[in-house]
């Protein structure tokens, strides 16, 4: 994907940013403070991820437009407004809500369809001047998004890990109770309300019942949100027909004004309460759909689950804590088998990503071949656990920034040849992290060898040494040179 042109949009002025292949520098000449990472979020922002903006935004009230061209070559138009975003140039228009619909978000973007590799996607395809270049595996990539090597390599499998994930939670859950119980024993202090046994009862009836009333529910939410979805798009397409006409009205003192959304009463204020709505049944939804699986799960237990290991329903100790002491030997085993179903849980879950897995050796290749272009082959071949490693401790200066340029490097690099999609790469502050010369010519070369057919946007305080093919420099912040929005103008001057 190509990111062809931003507008960033602050009262009545707009700010226009355009992009091209290849290397794209931002640089300030020599000067800090300027507004390069400010302008890497507001590209993060109009791509629709949940970022925390630089001082000066604020993001409730922040708009942009970003264009950009897939790699199958469909042209897209991003629209974005708070928490709001809007993507057309493929069939209808499509509304989200970012902090509630990432995923699918994404999926709009690059066509993919598993929620972990949608997760991660940032992650290889973003380095952030901060803790950007100390993520090699695991960790926050930037603000609340995260980065995990396993959940990436899943993703990338494109099998269906969802059954494993939710009982990885579960049991999670329980073991963390059973540790309370076990630690507690002899506890006698404590009044405990007596469960009501009905409610200890398994009735699967009763269960199936809930679960028919809560998938009518979520079936209804869903109707609803896509109801007002489409009363939005037809009131965008009627106020469309009526700019086309070129309507005009005269007031009762004879001026004649042209018809617009701005003087539309009420227009703007209408379509903001119906995002509100939207996703407030977002949030609705998103709470019955949770309860959903989790009914389905409890009907589930009876027709086998992955382990054959003991499961006792932690209602049960309720009852028990009411009127006699805890059974330490007994919860003692069950907390020893919940551990050890999670063990060969996590196993199952690690075991395709071993040498000889063809993703796992492919990745791995990917990442030898670029520490030896960076000259740190040695550096990375001497830990045994590879591109999972855990041992960051004993990995530091900069040798270890150069691991995790090759690391996140190759990340992107296995997206495009899994998906069949190449991720911009924005990197921001190349040169920061004690980086010497030496190493950022390497750096810069590596991709310029590498990934020479990918969109490349690099901050940097200057551009000697990167071969920009589009170069934007900042001298005192990003809305400077900002203009009146020629459509405002426009729209007063009828007035």
């Amino acid at each position: 994907m190509v990111i062809e042109t931003l507008d960033i949009y602050e009262g009545m002025h707009v700010k226009s940013f355009a992009f091209g292949d290849g290397f794209v520098v931002i640089s300030s000449n020599g000067v800090n403070g300027v507004g390069k990472t400010t302008l890497i979020r507001l590209i993060l922002f109009a791509l629709g991820e949940d970022v925390s903006m630089t001082q000066g935004f604020n993001p409730e009230m922040l708009r942009t437009r970003l264009a950009v061209a897939t790699d199958a070559g469909t042209h897209l138009m991003l629209e974005r407004e708070g928490d709001t975003i809007t993507i057309s140039g493929r069939d209808e228009p499509q509304r989200f809500a970012v902090s509630l619909e990432a995923r699918e978000i994404k999926k709009c973007l690059y066509s993919i369809d598993n929620g972990e590799l949608a997760d991660n996607l940032l992650g290889a395809q973003y380095i952030d001047q901060d803790r950007g270049w100390t993520l090699l595996n695991r960790g926050k990539v930037i603000g609340d998004i995260r980065f995990n090597i396993e959940s990436f390599l899943r993703g990338l499998s494109g099998n269906d890990y969802d059954a494993q994930l939710k009982r990885l939670q579960e049991l999670d859950s329980d073991i963390k109770k059973y540790k309370f119980f076990v630690e507690a024993a002899g506890y006698q202090d404590q009044m405990v309300v007596t469960p009501d046994m009905k409610e200890l009862s398994p009735d699967k009836s009763r269960d199936r019942e809930r679960l028919l009333q809560l998938r009518i529910q979520s079936a209804s939410l869903k109707k609803r949100i896509a109801t007002i979805r489409r009363a939005q798009k037809d009131n965008e397409r009627f106020v469309d027909y009526i700019m086309s006409m070129g309507l005009r009205v005269k007031t009762e003192g004879g001026d004649v004004l042209k018809i617009t959304p701005d003087n539309l009463l009420y227009f703007e204020d209408n379509n903001r309460y119906l995002n509100g709505e939207v996703i407030e049944l977002l949030t609705e939804k998103k709470g019955v759909d949770e309860r959903i699986e989790d009914l389905e799960a409890r009907l589930q237990e009876d027709e086998g689950t992955l382990f054959n290991a003991p499961r006792t329903d932690t209602r049960e100790l309720d009852l028990q804590i009411a009127g006699m002491k805890l059974d330490l030997p007994s919860y003692q085993a069950i907390l020893s088998s919940l551990k050890e179903e999670r063990t060969a849980l996590r196993q199952q879950m690690r075991q395709p990503f071993k040498t000889g897995n063809r993703l796992f050796d492919s990745i791995t290749n990917t990442i030898d071949g670029y520490c030896a272009d960076l000259g740190i082959e040695e550096y990375f071949r001497n830990d045994s656990q590879g591109f999972l490693t855990n041992t960051l401790k004993r990995k530091s200066g900069t040798n270890y920034h150069l691991l995790v340029f090759a690391f996140r490097l190759a990340y992107a690099d296995a997206v495009r040849r899994n998906c069949g999609v190449k991720l911009p790469l924005i990197i921001d502050s190349i040169r920061g992290r004690e980086m010497s010369e030496g190493n950022f010519e390497k750096c810069i070369g590596l991709l310029e060898e590498r990934f020479s057919d990918y969109q490349i946007i690099i901050a940097s305080i200057s551009a000697k040494g990167i071969p920009a093919d589009t170069l934007i420099a900042l001298t005192s912040k990003v809305m400077e040179d900002a203009v009146i929005d020629p459509d405002l103008v426009q729209d007063q001057q009828t007035e």
